[in-house]
């Protein structure tokens, strides 16, 4: 698998690098530039890869684990819709992943809850210190979500 890949949405380019590999060994971390119309950069991320690190007995499946370390946006390129554009991104390039932030704030726990568990319901995880508690439990993954 491609450790640097881009894709875009809307005018953004995300550009996207694990320095390290996307392989089974370790946890790969993966670094995001966010550019738009141009070089310049609009935001950057960090993330994390926990390869089959979830299993859900329901289903007898387990699943990698995307980690959100962090999205940060510039001012004027925030609540547009980027952050769900890059989830959506990563769960493309990882369908057989679930996600979950990692360092909650009361912004990041809203955005969460009130967007991304609802656009991908079947890949959230619970922020609710349950580690490896999918949101909906048993549930199949919906390719709908992608």
């Amino acid at each position: 698998m491609d450790s640097d890949w881009t894709d875009s949405w809307r005018g953004y380019t995300f550009h996207f690098s694990a320095p390290h590999g996307l392989g089974y060994e370790g946890t790969p971390r993966i670094a995001l530039v966010v550019t738009h119309i141009g070089p310049n950069s609009v935001g950057t991320g960090n993330f994390k890869l926990r390869r089959e690190y979830v299993s859900d007995g329901a289903l007898g499946e387990e699943f990698d684990q995307l980690v959100i370390s962090s999205i940060n946006l510039v001012n004027g390129h925030q609540r547009l819709g980027l952050g769900t554009a890059i989830v959506h991104s990563l769960l493309a390039k990882f369908p057989k992943a679930l996600f979950v932030g990692e360092q909650q704030n009361a912004a990041s726990e809203s955005w969460h809850a009130n967007v991304l568990n609802v656009r991908f319901p079947t890949r959230a995880m619970d922020l609710d210190g349950y580690e490896g508690v999918r949101v909906r439990p048993g549930s199949p993954l919906d390719p709908n979500e992608l």
